[in-house]
């Protein structure tokens, strides 16, 4: 007999995470965890309508919501927002170069699991202003965003640059919005990126097509049967990013090239 009762549990703490406004990343005062950050409000929203529970499919629609709401005029944003006060934070140090994508990647998910377009359709300009802000911080228009250190989830790390995991948020992001809203030209984006992701973040022994001229000499040190982490103008970042890996593997949008 399958045993539920983790997943029963896991439910259980969705539902105490949940507030009118959305889910926060916390269910106790802890810091400023309490608050809905965009990033794991939208994982936690995934996960939300995975359970078909009508209740936590409402609080995903707030979350997003709320999230929206509070983009900030530029087209980046809220690390976080409190509920009750409504007070909005965009980032430390540095703001969040993987929230534009998360927001676009749980408000289309959402649209696309529940056939509710309300929300899509209502914040098409958001997800464009998301879009855009994301294209900007390519900094060279060639096709990769430059992430600073403390830019994403791990904000307590060193790396900066090009880093992986962030490309896959966008690609996915693209793919969504070109699919949904029937847009050539992020269809034709998303293909530029994924070319991109291949040559410059798995090993080969080319070395046309690089995005940085370091990676010439750099990336036959790096050998890895795996997803590089990233790497920015002076070097590489070998490391396993599990994250990363999950989401170009599991998902199959990037595939190791034959070069």
């Amino acid at each position: 007999m399958l045993d539920t009762s983790a997943y029963e549990r896991s439910l259980h703490l969705l539902q105490r995470a949940a507030t009118p406004v959305g889910f926060t990343a916390a269910v106790h005062e802890h810091d400023n965890y309490k608050r809905v950050w965009t990033r794991d409000g939208v994982i936690t929203s995934l996960a939300a309508l995975a359970s078909q529970n009508p209740t936590l499919i409402q609080t995903a629609k707030a979350t997003l919501q709320t999230l929206f709401d509070h983009q900030h005029p530029v087209g980046f944003m809220p690390s976080n927002v409190t509920p009750g006060t409504h007070a909005v934070s965009y980032g430390g140090t540095v703001g969040r170069a993987d929230n534009p994508s998360w927001a676009v990647i749980g408000l289309l998910f959402y649209t696309l699991h529940t056939g509710d377009s309300e929300l899509a359709d209502q914040y098409h300009t958001q997800v464009q202003k998301c879009l855009a802000v994301l294209e900007a911080w390519e900094f060279n228009g060639k096709g990769l965003i430059y992430v600073p250190q403390s830019g994403d989830w791990a904000d307590e790390y060193m790396q900066h640059g090009y880093i992986l995991y962030d490309q896959l948020l966008r690609l996915w992001a693209l793919e969504l919005a070109a699919a949904y809203y029937r847009d050539e030209a992020y269809r034709e984006k998303a293909q530029q990126i994924r070319s991109l992701l291949q040559v410059n973040f798995w090993y080969s022994e080319r070395t046309s097509g690089l995005y940085a001229a370091n990676l010439v000499h750099q990336m036959p040190m790096v050998q890895k049967p795996y997803w590089l982490l990233g790497f920015n103008p002076a070097r590489i970042y070998p490391q396993f990013d599990l994250q990363a890996n999950a989401l170009a593997l599991l998902l199959g949008w990037v595939r190791r090239s034959s070069g």
